[in-house]
């Protein structure tokens, strides 16, 4: 800018959606200003054209156009199959789908929980894809109802936890083989 010093400049933003709330530091006599945005959590998505208005007295205003994207909060998912039924003694496997939302980055897979006699191991453990398998190698437990429970966790903040329903069956039993089936679950 080429201005008297002693002209004050103002900032205003035209065009803010609802739920969205603009915080504007004019330079004032400096050379500086700055625009800050935040959007309630319930803001609907998308692109809002706004304009910058800066005013000086006895100058004409002068305005830059330009476009606020409203996106979802930041998150991570695991879809799965949560259902598997195998026989003591075997293994099974589920193939994990992560799905990212708003950002990117590595996403660090973990068992938090799992019974005695179960084995539990995902491959890979860290992955800057969208898909991990969790192994379960089954002991000789009690025939049962077993719960492993993942977690998922990627930015700052950002961690999803889902339980895999394990149903044991007796070696003995016909059908204890183990089988995979796609399906959904998204926490």
């Amino acid at each position: 800018r080429t201005l008297p010093v002693e002209l004050t400049i103002t900032l205003a933003v035209e065009g803010v959606p609802a739920k969205v709330t603009a915080t504007v530091e004019s330079p004032g006599t400096g050379n500086t200003g700055s625009l800050t945005f935040t959007a309630a959590a319930d803001t609907a998505q998308g692109s809002y054209a706004l304009t910058v208005r800066a005013s000086a007295e006895g100058l004409d205003d002068q305005t830059q156009a330009f476009t606020l994207s409203v996106r979802p909060p930041p998150a991570v998912y695991l879809l799965l199959n949560p259902f598997v039924r195998t026989a003591q003694n075997t293994s099974a496997t589920v193939d994990l789908e992560i799905q990212r939302i708003s950002w990117e980055g590595d996403v660090t897979l973990s068992v938090t929980r799992v019974p005695d006699g179960i084995g539990a191991s995902l491959e890979p453990a860290v992955t800057s894809g969208d898909t991990a398998t969790l192994t379960l190698e089954v002991g000789n437990v009690a025939p049962g109802n077993y719960e492993v429970e993942l977690l998922a966790t990627g930015a700052t903040g950002l961690e999803t936890a889902t339980v895999v329903f394990l149903t044991v069956t007796d070696s003995e039993e016909k059908g204890g083989a183990a089988r995979s089936n796609r399906a959904h679950d998204s926490l």
